[in-house]
């Protein structure tokens, strides 16, 4: 699992100034949404620019955490490279799986704001 996550960290690293500047604007959409703004009269991109500016952080993060993983514990030499490796291989492992779990209730998360905002928007329609 951790390789994997591995092989997608090489990729994304490659756009990770990509993905910061992408989750700039994002939070800047936000924070414009957010305050009192003759630009946005209404909170239309308010959940949109939420959902992106989490999903990129996401994505930045898996680029930096996973990029560099332990080497597997059988090319260790003695007993400490031993324990050493096996500890720190765990704790990506628990890591990874912390992040999938995130990533699954982000999904989760992304589904039911994407929802409130298509609701709100047909409602809106109906009543002008």
């Amino acid at each position: 699992m951790i390789e994997r996550l591995e092989k997608f960290a090489k990729v994304l690293s490659r756009i990770r100034y990509f993905l910061l500047l992408l989750a700039g604007f994002c939070a800047g959409l936000t924070l414009l949404s957010l305050i009192d703004n003759p630009w946005f009269v209404d909170d239309r991109w308010l959940l949109h620019s939420f959902i992106s500016f989490l999903w990129l952080l996401m994505l930045y993060a898996l680029s930096q955490i996973f990029l560099r993983l332990p080497p597997p514990v059988e090319s260790a030499e003695n007993w400490r490279e031993h324990l050493s490796f096996r500890i720190r291989r765990g704790m990506m492992w628990l890591l990874g799986v912390l992040f999938l779990s995130l990533s699954l209730l982000l999904v989760l998360l992304s589904y039911q704001l994407l929802r409130v905002a298509l609701m709100s928007a047909s409602t809106g329609n109906m009543a002008s």
